[in-house]
């Protein structure tokens, strides 16, 4: 199904019995280990798919949040760190990108975007 569907994101987690619940009562529970080796599967899937779907935005111009600013190890330089409208905050992958500084930080800046990995994004700022 997820193959199918091809899920821009998805978050996944192994079941966990809540106290006072039916579901916590039920017979034949599934061992963690398969519930892991499921979620591992799962996730293994959506990698790809997401790999595939950042792919496709690279190239692409749009409008980045810029949330903070990290500098490169080797060159010193400022990249800021942000998110598009496609991106929740705290739960996806941020965009990384090359020429924002500290005064861009809470502004919405224009960014072509580069480079794409499984959860993250990099790009230019224009």
């Amino acid at each position: 199904f997820v193959e199918e569907i091809e899920f821009d994101r998805l978050g996944a987690f192994t079941f966990s019995p809540e106290e006072d619940t039916p579901a916590s009562e039920m017979p034949d529970q599934i061992d963690e280990e398969i519930k892991e080796a499921r979620l591992d599967r799962l996730m293994r899937a959506q990698q790809a798919i997401s790999l595939k779907r950042n792919q496709l935005r690279v190239g692409t111009v749009e409008k980045v949040l810029i949330e903070s600013v990290e500098y490169d190890a080797e060159s010193g330089e400022p990249i800021g760190i942000g998110r598009s409208c496609q991106e929740a905050p705290d739960t996806d992958g941020e965009i990384r990108v090359y020429g924002a500084d500290e005064n861009d930080i809470g502004s919405f800046i224009t960014v072509r975007l580069t480079e794409a990995d499984v959860y993250d994004l990099m790009g230019v700022k224009l």
